[in-house]
């Protein structure tokens, strides 16, 4: 949206002063001014659209209301474009929106009054009418709309609620866990304190998320992706704090929890704000499974025994498969399709692969044999990831497979198509 300054007088009195900005000569519309173009800046950028500022040249191109629909029939899509017009009378302040939509040929017109205190708020409440109505050419069907259908048409950012409960029953469980990793890591015997902990620590939590989907107005898949790195990166940590905390007494592995939970937070966010595309979620869940998948069982075929808990490997895949989901998520953005069947056709080729390695169970018991049944259980895995990503329904468009003779220098057979 290009947001022209202020001007004065409002712009529709035949009789009165030209359009100017005001000036020292204006006294206090010219505070009043600047003060609603300060206003309207922060509300036209938390509304979701890219504020665009004229210069000098801008300027130049006069302020007739010709030219402003020029400015937004100018570029391949155009842009909004709005004049706001301030004048005092009477001890009351008159307001008056020019706007024009991108690509339209109308000018809408907004005209409401306010006091010199509710200015601000006027300003805004008749802004924000202003850009839901639409064309008084459309049908009457088309008209009568909410402010969420009007969102999907493009006029205003979509609400800012869209991720907040998800957000919120993450911060939630999250902070419950933290508040109950407090009293286990204290070394504390009074399970008087858990639940106190656990109230305390779920409503910071929901507080904190719910404070964070409006500021930064997290859309649904955006807060799936962060709840997600929150949940895997507690459950890889925990797994670590296995390993690491299990001889130190004084260190628990609900701290590790804790901390792998803050990393995954960070490495989400990451993710979300770096993203080339909306679909965070399957990326992030891609990782985590495939990272515990696989650092699961390359611990198993290092270690090469089959008894005991692989938490090591799991803890440090789960880590390895975040870190590079956030990378990959700001450099590409793979089919959620393709994902998901990648993942079923891991686990499922895994299963396959053990169940095709069982034999080696029924030998002695030893090195070489463990190593077999999960080489056997790995390249299931490998082979069904291979499959699924190539079986997963592509978004292009498929054209049918053809069939032909090849003539030329050889010949042969051609097959032709999207696969």
């Amino acid at each position: 949206m290009l947001l022209l300054p202020t001007l004065t007088p409002g712009g529709d009195d035949a009789a009165g002063k030209a359009l100017h900005a005001p000036t020292v000569a204006d006294g206090e519309v010219r505070a009043r001014a600047d003060e609603l173009d300060a206003t309207l800046r922060e509300a036209i950028e938390d509304s979701g659209f890219s504020l665009a500022i004229p210069d000098a040249d801008e300027l130049a191109r006069g302020l007739r209301d010709s030219s402003l629909v020029e400015r937004a029939t100018a570029g391949e899509h155009g842009r909004w474009v709005l004049s706001p017009r301030l004048e005092r009378e009477a001890g009351r302040w008159h307001l008056r929106f020019v706007a024009v939509a991108p690509g339209d040929r109308e000018l809408r017109v907004r005209i409401d009054e306010a006091t010199t205190l509710d200015l601000p708020a006027r300003a805004l409440v008749a802004l924000r009418q202003l850009l839901l109505r639409r064309s008084a050419s459309q049908p009457l069907a088309q008209r009568i709309e909410s402010p969420a259908s009007s969102a999907q048409n493009g006029v205003l950012a979509p609400p800012r609620t869209s991720g907040r409960m998800i957000l919120a029953l993450t911060g939630a469980a999250f902070g419950a866990f933290g508040g109950y990793a407090v009293e286990r890591s204290s070394g504390s015997s009074d399970s008087r304190l858990v639940f106190p902990l656990i109230a305390v620590g779920s409503t910071v939590g929901a507080g904190a998320a719910i404070l964070a989907a409006d500021e930064w107005n997290l859309a649904s898949d955006s807060a799936y992706a962060v709840g997600l790195g929150v949940v895997t990166g507690t459950i890889g940590g925990y797994a670590l704090g296995r390993e690491y905390a299990s001889g130190s007494p004084e260190i628990s592995p609900f701290a590790y929890g804790v901390s792998g939970g803050v990393v995954g937070l960070a490495l989400s966010i990451r993710a979300v704000s770096q993203s080339t595309g909306t679909d965070v979620a399957p990326i992030i869940g891609s990782g985590a499974f495939l990272g515990a998948l696989g650092g699961g069982l390359t611990a198993r075929v290092i270690d090469g025994g089959l008894h005991g808990s692989p938490t090591l490997g799991v803890g440090e895949g789960i880590g390895a498969g975040l870190v590079a989901a956030a990378v990959l998520a700001s450099v590409a953005q793979p089919d959620p399709n393709r994902l998901v069947n990648l993942d079923f056709g891991a686990g499922l080729g895994a299963l396959v692969g053990a169940a095709a390695g069982s034999p080696f169970l029924l030998q002695s018991a030893s090195t070489s044999t463990g190593r077999a049944f999960l080489a056997c259980t790995t390249g299931g895995a490998l082979a069904g990831g291979i499959l699924g990503w190539w079986l997963a329904p592509s978004t292009v468009t498929a054209r049918p497979m053809s069939v032909g003779p090849m003539l030329g220098q050889g010949t042969g057979l051609t097959i032709a198509g999207v696969f």
